[in-house]
């Protein structure tokens, strides 16, 4: 009890008894009176006592029940000040060992963190930080079941905090569970749908991860219209749409309704006649409903308004798949005629007649695969990989001279012969000799990277063209060792 509360209790005490002795004193005929109490049956004299009397046991009453209240606050106080300093202590040490794990993380010590984050939520099981820490700390690990269920333990305790939901989406995700993640994000929108975009967003691409490109193509209306009523705009967002819809078209060709999937991606492709994905995705649909023509006509098209190579690649894989299917002889005429057709689309077309030039080459048609090159030569002066096919012919054909200066040409395009330089501490990579690390800040780790880090009898701490001495300073015969 502190001490102006005492000093206050006693002075309360002495004026209710000052004043009480002072009425008694002024009123003393009334206060001589007597007052009858009670009287029991049978009881003859009844029970009585005096005015002055009854007026003092009622003060003493009164400056008893009024210590007793004081009293008992008074101990209230000490025992609370007790809890709070032990309470203050507790907090300041679960604090001090919060730090020190984060300083443990920043000097790339995670495990160690890991260690001391457990330490803090054995002794508060519901601290956030430790917590939201540790999860971060698993899932860099590469742990991220353990991930999930200790951000779980957060959403449990706190079902409204939204990072932590968000956090524990992502935990899932990465764990491979994305029915759960997508449920954690739908509670996400359901809690704060107008500032839940993220989770809008993240739930849609979680969807689409998961084959269900139907329920993503709701997330994303459902995102489009959270935008509009914040007054905000969502970028490409009708190309975004036609991708999740090409995307479901294609799921529907493959469960054998590919005239569906052709009419649904015809729509799209009216709305985004350059929309790639719907081209590639249309050759697909037919191509798996059997009808090769048509799969080659939609590339023609699509070519023929894109002018992108993704569909060369496309086409060209596919009869590469496909040439032991059948006959070999005719499959490589569809192949050429297809190429052919790309190479003859209007404008100029020079990655189409390289891609039929390659084509050339692999059967070994060379006169046609050098005509090829030599037309489209000045468009790739630099390219490692049509100087490379232009090396092949050249080597087929006889010209080894020509064809050994072309294969130097795509080494030295690779940069294969330039020193590169790692820190064997943290695998940091650099092109010149380094004292310390930039990345870890580790003190004479630079070493030779040679592509065999496991092979220590192949590694230096020092460049190649450095010359190491041992302690008698004659020079050693191998600067390898």
């Amino acid at each position: 009890m502190r001490r102006t509360s005492i000093y206050a209790l006693v002075v309360i005490l002495l004026l209710a008894f000052a004043g009480a002795f002072k009425l008694h004193h002024q009123n003393e005929p009334v206060m001589s009176q007597g007052l009858v109490l009670w009287q029991l049956p049978g009881q003859v004299q009844p029970v009585r006592v005096s005015v002055g009397r009854a007026l003092l046991l009622c003060v003493g009453f009164g400056a008893a029940a009024i210590a007793l209240i004081w009293g008992v606050r008074g101990v209230q106080e000490v025992v609370q000040g007790v809890l709070d300093k032990r309470s203050n202590k507790f907090e300041r040490d679960i604090e001090g060992s919060y730090q020190r794990g984060l300083e443990l993380l920043l000097h790339r010590r995670p495990e160690r963190a890991l260690a001391v984050m457990n330490e803090i939520l054995a002794k508060d099981p519901e601290h956030r930080g430790a917590l939201m820490t540790g999860a971060d700390i698993l899932k860099s690990l590469g742990r991220a079941d353990e991930a999930a269920a200790l951000r779980r333990r957060r959403v449990e305790s706190a079902p409204d905090d939204l990072p932590a939901l968000l956090a524990l989406a992502e935990d899932q995700r990465a764990a491979g569970d994305l029915d759960l993640a997508a449920a954690t994000l739908r509670k996400v929108v359901e809690l704060r749908p107008k500032q839940a975009m993220a989770a809008a967003e993240h739930l849609r691409d979680v969807l689409l991860e998961a084959g269900q490109p139907e329920r993503a193509l709701e997330a994303h209306d459902r995102l489009v219209r959270i935008r509009e009523e914040a007054n905000e705009k969502l970028p490409d967002a009708d190309a975004i749409r036609a991708g999740i819809e090409t995307r479901a078209a294609l799921q529907v060709a493959e469960q054998g309704k590919d005239r569906d999937a052709v009419a649904t991606l015809r729509k799209i492709l009216k709305r985004h006649p350059r929309f790639v994905p719907a081209w590639l995705a249309l050759a697909h649909a037919h191509a798996l409903g059997g009808d090769e023509e048509q799969a080659v006509e939609a590339w023609i098209e699509g070519f023929e308004k894109t002018n992108e190579a993704a569909i060369l690649v496309e086409a060209d894989e596919y009869f590469n798949a496909g040439r032991h299917e059948g006959d070999p002889i005719q499959r490589a005429e569809a192949a050429l005629r297809c190429f052919k057709r790309f190479a003859a689309c209007s404008g100029s077309r020079p990655l189409a007649v390289a891609f039929l030039g390659r084509l050339y080459v692999r059967h070994e048609m060379l006169e046609e695969a050098a005509s090829a090159f030599e037309s489209v030569r000045e468009r790739f002066p630099e390219n490692p990989t049509f100087t490379y096919y232009v090396a092949r012919v050249a080597e087929k054909l006889g010209r080894s001279e020509e064809a050994a200066r072309l294969y130097r040409t795509v080494i030295r395009a690779q940069e294969v012969l330039r020193i590169t330089l790692e820190c064997r501490a943290c695998g940091n990579r650099a092109s010149g000799f380094f004292d310390r690390c930039e990345r870890c800040g580790r003190w004479g780790t630079c070493a030779v990277d040679i592509g065999s880090p496991d092979d220590e009898a192949l590694r230096s701490t020092r460049p190649l063209w450095a010359v190491p001495k041992d302690d008698s300073g004659a020079v050693e015969e191998d600067a390898f060792a």
